[in-house]
């Protein structure tokens, strides 16, 4: 059986989930077409399994698959007869490929790409009440992941299995904020020099054992990303700022214009030429990452 599965990542994972619960006795064994070949992919799913009754290959990065080994895919396709499940993933491929129409006319394909995640939410927490205003939390402190949404909405509705009602103050007290969403609060207490709300959103990082050269380079990355929506976004549209940035949500573009545009351009180029110079001296010896970040953080 080969399934190809299409759209977001964490929506993938949801969709692989659903499959390895309905079978038993397998081994999982997991490739990326960034990395390897199909080449290798086939050789895996004929070689036996000594020690389970069936492989389940799972292959990411499906679109990157080099048109030369094609042939090799439909090949084994056509003539696979093992009991061995293929899972192809990609965010979308191009239809008018010859082994995508193979791939529909004769296996299973799940496209993921159309869901809706406040309808995914809702459906999820069918029975429960939750408003838009605990909504719109829940999908934040996830970082819109469905996975991840899954997981808390199982808390929440064993937390609230008598209420049946889904508050913000259920979501705060049980929903552990995603990186994103803590480097987001992170960005925003710096310009508005919030320093309690700073140094209590920085400690909560450390305390969930995230590496201060990760909340540097992440806070680097996100000063240098407002400074180029700042310029760019007054000649851009808001498709082209998204395509050239790579932003999948329209939201999360907005919640990046406005705090962009909450922020002086110089003051962005000077966070950047501090937080390079603090990288180096940590790198080089000359200064402990926690005290170099605490200092760093002080003078803001």
């Amino acid at each position: 059986m080969t399934y190809l599965i299409l759209g977001e990542k964490s929506l993938i994972n949801l969709e692989i989930d659903k499959i390895l619960k309905q079978e038993t006795d397998y081994s999982l064994i997991k490739y990326d077409l960034e990395e390897d070949l199909i080449t290798k992919v086939i050789e895996e799913l004929n070689t036996v399994d000594l020690f389970s009754s069936k492989k389940i290959v799972v292959v990411s990065s499906f679109e990157k698959i080099e048109e030369e080994q094609e042939e090799e895919l439909i090949n084994y396709l056509e003539k696979s007869k093992d009991d061995n499940i293929l899972i192809l993933t990609a965010l979308k491929v191009d239809e008018r490929k010859k082994i995508i129409k193979i791939i529909k006319k004769n296996n299973k394909v799940i496209d993921t790409s159309t869901a809706n995640i406040d309808s995914f939410i809702k459906e999820e927490l069918k029975g429960y009440k939750i408003d838009f205003r605990a909504l719109n939390m829940l999908k934040e402190y996830t970082n819109y992941n469905y996975y991840k949404i899954v997981q808390e909405i199982n808390k929440l509705k064993m937390l609230k299995q008598e209420e049946k009602e889904i508050t913000t103050d259920d979501i705060k007290s049980i929903v552990k904020k995603g990186f994103d969403k803590n480097i987001f609060d992170f960005i925003k207490a710096v310009d508005e020099k919030n320093y309690k709300k700073i140094f209590e959103i920085y400690y909560e990082l450390i305390d969930n054992k995230e590496d201060e050269l990760k909340i540097m380079a992440t806070l680097a990355n996100t000063f240098r990303l407002l400074y180029k929506i700042k310029v760019l976004g007054k000649v851009k549209t808001d498709d082209e700022l998204m395509t050239i940035f790579n932003i999948k949500k329209s939201y999360r573009l907005m919640k990046l214009k406005e705090e962009a545009y909450s922020y002086d351009k110089n003051k962005l180029l000077k966070y950047l030429k501090e937080l390079s110079e603090l990288d180096i001296s940590i790198k080089s010896g000359a200064i402990d990452k926690k005290l170099g970040m605490e200092m760093f953080l002080t003078k803001i």
